[in-house]
């Protein structure tokens, strides 16, 4: 039963405050281990690695996910681990298209569009920092017809990303709409500020585009979230946001 409570509550905290259900996911996980609750662990794991990620933790989640205990895992296992791998190591400009091309055979497998879901965002955070950003805006927009909530949760802020860097206000227009159907919290007010942010440096308003890069920089910085901070702060000096207009 405290296992259980435990990714549920960290389920519950995500939106709202991410780095507490990161800690409460990871000490969890600590729990869970000592106790010898292998299906348990594997929750608590994938829950706080995608914390770890957030909040810049990388080498407590590689160590995680690499721990010699998922050796022998399940497709299913290996799917969440190999992904929060895969979405650590692109960014750090190390080769995942391998590993990406892996996971994506073994997620063939299943009928549930978690696990394609969960590849499929990989992949794009892998083309968003090779810099292919318009080739991910199509595979990304299409994952609304069939991944469901979890799709309009988390992939409209990722795809204005690399919408701003194409200049295409119709697409950051149309992830706001989509936006609006996400989880309210924190988190997604931010995201939110981001994404008004991007459509105004776009649609020339520069004075706007600062005032909303600045919010969501403020929100991201006090929910404790450094890698988000710092992926909306380059996407403001993109904009040209950050001096006054």
């Amino acid at each position: 039963p405290v296992v259980r409570a435990t990714i549920n509550l960290g389920y519950v905290l995500e939106p709202d405050d991410p780095e507490a259900a990161y800690r409460v996911s990871r000490e969890g996980a600590e729990k869970a281990r000592q106790w010898g609750q292998r299906l348990g662990l594997r929750y608590l794991v994938g829950n706080a690695t995608g914390g770890a990620v957030a909040v810049g933790d990388w080498d407590w989640a590689l160590g995680e996910v690499r721990d010699p205990i998922w050796d022998d895992v399940e497709p299913a296992e290996r799917i969440w681990l190999g992904a929060t791998e895969a979405e650590i190591l692109a960014p750090r400009g190390e080769p995942v298209a391998d590993l990406i091309a892996e996971l994506e055979g073994l997620a063939a497998g299943f009928d549930d569009p978690q696990y394609r879901g969960n590849i499929e965002y990989t992949g794009w955070t892998a083309l968003m920092a090779s810099g292919r950003y318009a080739d991910m805006v199509e595979p990304a927009r299409a994952s609304f017809a069939w991944a469901g909530q979890a799709a309009i949760d988390g992939v409209p802020p990722l795809v204005t990303r690399a919408a701003l860097r194409t200049r295409d206000a119709e697409v950051i227009r149309e992830m706001l709409a989509i936006f609006a159907g996400a989880r309210k919290g924190r988190t997604t007010t931010a995201y939110f500020a981001a994404m008004q942010g991007a459509l105004a440096a776009v649609e020339g308003r520069r004075a706007d585009a600062r005032a909303q890069f600045l919010e969501a920089l403020r929100l991201f910085r006090e929910l404790g979230l450094a890698w988000i901070v710092a992926n909306i702060g380059l996407d403001a000096i993109v904009a040209d946001a950050l001096e006054p207009a």
